[in-house]
């Protein structure tokens, strides 16, 4: 409640300061030695149940998990290794990381392959790797490398809302995928929470503001 009451700027001055206190931590924790490296966490994700071949969805803080040896590449690697060349990967890497109808009132172009994820560097890395394909909503998109990334991100575009069955986040539901919260908890990464409200009819709590937003789309391959 605070957070949705707070100004802006004053978000933004608090997220910054948040930020630079982890980073001293996190520096702190390299000069004692406490690295985690890729084998680490490859290790630690087979050890929680994610499998070869799994569908896995990923929301992620790379400061909140500790020192990474090689930063967010590291992450992504042993994600990568954790599903297999069979299994997909997928991030979501919405371009706001503040308020959604702050955000799209002021948007005017929304780039698949050049507007940047604002949900953390690992999201980042993930969606400019080779292979990655980026749906095409423009405020929820989701990235996916694995067989199915084509399928999985292919009918995103041109939904009135981001959660609905066309969306990666129900597709996952379909594929009897996983959830990851790597750093993160439902307090600030619930999207597929939202999916649930999307699937049932009537939902009978308002859960979108009612008036529509044209958005202009630069897609893939423009």
């Amino acid at each position: 409640m605070i957070r949705s009451l707070m100004p802006i700027f004053l978000l933004k001055w608090y997220r910054l300061r948040k930020k630079k206190l982890r980073n001293t931590e996190l520096e702190g924790q390299r000069k004692q030695g406490n690295v985690l490296t890729k084998n680490d966490l490859l290790k630690q994700f087979k050890e929680i149940g994610i499998q070869q071949g799994d569908s896995l969805l990923v929301h992620s803080s790379l400061s909140k998990i500790g020192f990474v040896e090689n930063g967010a590449k590291d992450v992504v690697d042993a994600l990568l290794l954790a599903v297999g060349s069979n299994g997909n990967l997928l991030m979501p890497n919405s371009p706001n990381a503040s308020f959604q109808l702050e955000y799209i009132r002021t948007l005017e172009l929304f780039d698949v392959i050049n507007t940047p994820s604002k949900l953390g560097a690992v999201s980042e890395y993930f969606r400019k790797l080779p292979g990655s394909l980026r749906s095409a909503h423009p405020t929820e998109p989701v990235s996916c490398i694995g067989p199915d990334a084509d399928w999985f991100t292919k009918d995103h575009f041109g939904n009135e809302t981001p959660y609905n069955s066309n969306s990666p986040f129900y597709k996952l539901y379909e594929k009897n995928g996983k959830i990851l919260y790597l750093g993160v908890t439902l307090d600030n990464a619930g999207t597929n929470l939202h999916t649930l409200e999307d699937a049932v009819d009537d939902f009978k709590f308002q859960v979108y503001f009612p008036e529509l937003f044209d958005v202009n789309v630069k897609m893939a391959n423009d």
